[in-house]
């Protein structure tokens, strides 16, 4: 878990039954190894130095480790997350048409900040300000920015409540990764999303990936979360209604009677 601590971060370990990240029959479960000292991104910065207040509060907010945890732990990738691409190439305005920024940089509504446009390492995008670079930028030693840009794939969850049981909190931490606590009932986790074209697994929540219609027999049938009473997006068959019987056939019959009735004495008149 991530908790701002002035200028550092502390990363606690995690453990759960079963999870992305370990079993909990590790005591020393961790979502990366302790020794964070030979990541990248675990720089000393004299925050009195930094004059961009929108690097500074990424710095104290802890957006800036969450980043660069979540894309160790999900991709490998050792980097410096760089604040200018999130300032310059992330969206500015929600849905609303309301600023995600204010004027000096910081944002808002760190919950607004999504993981869609990724992580790019601040060695290829650099620290200079100016207007979001092309992905076919080239970096200083020829890659591109495309090729440095990590985790589109990722998405950020926000809790409003924070579940007090230590146990809960681990198994959060082992299934999701790092996990940035905010307020005392406030925090964010990130979580990898599901290509429903060709990810889709039993378990697979509706969330990641909708149900197909049922009237699509060919999608139905080929989604795996659809094939027996109790999977995720199973319909039962529909039973028809039973069958009542009338008595249209009886009453015809008897109609049929009263009809050659009242036909015999009237032939008999001729």
């Amino acid at each position: 878990m991530l908790w701002p601590c002035g200028r550092a971060m502390k990363l606690f370990p995690s453990q759960r039954t079963s999870g992305r990240f370990g079993n909990i029959a590790d005591a020393n479960l961790t979502v990366i190894p302790i020794g964070i000292t030979q990541y990248r991104w675990n720089v000393s910065i004299a925050l009195s130095t930094i004059t961009d207040e929108g690097l500074k509060q990424y710095i104290t907010d802890g957006f800036y480790d969450f980043q660069a945890v979540a894309i160790y732990a999900y991709t490998g990738k050792n980097i410096i997350p760089s604040y200018q691409y999130l300032k310059e190439c992330y969206p500015q305005t929600d849905s609303n048409n309301q600023d995600l920024f204010n004027l000096n940089g910081t944002v808002k509504d760190w919950s607004t900040i999504t993981f869609l446009k990724g992580v790019a390492f601040e060695d290829c995008y650099g620290t200079t300000p100016g207007i979001c670079k092309s992905p076919t930028s080239a970096c200083p030693e020829g890659s591109t920015l495309a090729e440095n840009t990590f985790g589109t794939n990722l998405q950020l969850g926000l809790q409003s409540t924070l579940v007090p049981n230590p146990t809960a909190l681990r198994k959060r931490i082992a299934h999701l990764g790092p996990v940035l606590f905010r307020t005392t009932n406030e925090f964010s986790t990130v979580r990898q999303g599901v290509d429903c074209a060709t990810e889709i697994t039993q378990s697979t929540s509706q969330e990641d990936c909708p149900c197909p219609e049922q009237t699509d027999a060919a999608a139905y049938a080929a989604d795996p979360r659809t094939q027996q009473e109790g999977d995720i997006c199973y319909i039962a068959p529909s039973v028809p209604d039973p069958t009542i019987p009338t008595a249209s056939g009886s009453t015809h019959a008897f109609w049929s009677v009263i009809a050659a009735a009242m036909l015999i004495p009237l032939l008999s008149m001729w």
